[in-house]
C-alpha cells in the first residue's frame, strides 16, 4: 500500500472516491515520501478517468491538483524524467477531454525525452497521446520506433496494429497483433 492508503485516502481505480480536500491533507503531513504520495494521486486520477469512475467536473478538479503537484515536483527536481513523464501522461488522458491539452502532453514527453533520450516510456506515451489525439501517422512513427528499440515488447506491437487498422493496413495489423499475442 502506498502512503496516500495508509492515511485512508484510496487510489485503487475501482473506489475512486477521495476528495481533493484528503490529498491536500495527506500533504499537509510531514513525511519523507510526500513526492510519491503526489505520484499516486497523479496515477490514480489518470487510471480512474480511463476507467471513467469519475464525473468531468471532479476530473477537472483532479487533474488541476494532479497538474499542480507535478508542476512542483519538477520545479524541485527538474533532472527526474519520470516526473515529465507523468506530467504528459495526465495530459493526454486529459487530452481526451480538451484537444488542447495534447500539446501540453508533446511538450511534457518531449522535455522527458530531453532527460532520456532512449527510454522506450517516453516513446510510448508520445505514441499512445498521438493515436489518441487521431494523428496517427505520428502514432505509427512512435510505435515503430519502440519496436526498433526493443522488438519483444508486445503491447508496443499491439498500439502499432492499433494504429495500422486506422490506414486500413489490415494484415500489417493482424501481423503485428500477432507479434503483441507472441511477446505477451
Amino acid at each position: 500500500a502506498g502512503y496516500l492508503d495508509v492515511v485512508g485516502v484510496g487510489t485503487a481505480e475501482s473506489n475512486y472516491n477521495f476528495s481533493k480536500e484528503q490529498f491536500k491533507k495527506a500533504l499537509e503531513i510531514k513525511h519523507p515520501y510526500r513526492f510519491d504520495s503526489v505520484i499516486e494521486f497523479t496515477q490514480a486520477a489518470i487510471k480512474a478517468s480511463i476507467a471513467e469512475k469519475m464525473n468531468a467536473e471532479t476530473r477537472t478538479a483532479d487533474f488541476k491538483l494532479a497538474e499542480q503537484e507535478m508542476k512542483n515536483l519538477i520545479f524541485y527536481q527538474p533532472r527526474q524524467t519520470y516526473y515529465q513523464y507523468l506530467l504528459g501522461r495526465l495530459y493526454s488522458e486529459w487530452g481526451r477531454y480538451d484537444v488542447t491539452y495534447f500539446n501540453l502532453a508533446e511538450i511534457a514527453f518531449h522535455e522527458a525525452e530531453k532527460l532520456s533520450p532512449a527510454r522506450q516510456q517516453i516513446f510510448f506515451g508520445l505514441g499512445q497521446m498521438y493515436l489518441f489525439a487521431k494523428q496517427y501517422d505520428r502514432a505509427e512513427e512512435m510505435f515503430r520506433h519502440i519496436v526498433e528499440l526493443e522488438p519483444r515488447v508486445g503491447e508496443a506491437h499491439w498500439y502499432l496494429g492499433l494504429t495500422l487498422e486506422q490506414f486500413a493496413k489490415n494484415k500489417e495489423a493482424l501481423s503485428e497483433f500477432d507479434l503483441a499475442y507472441q511477446y505477451g
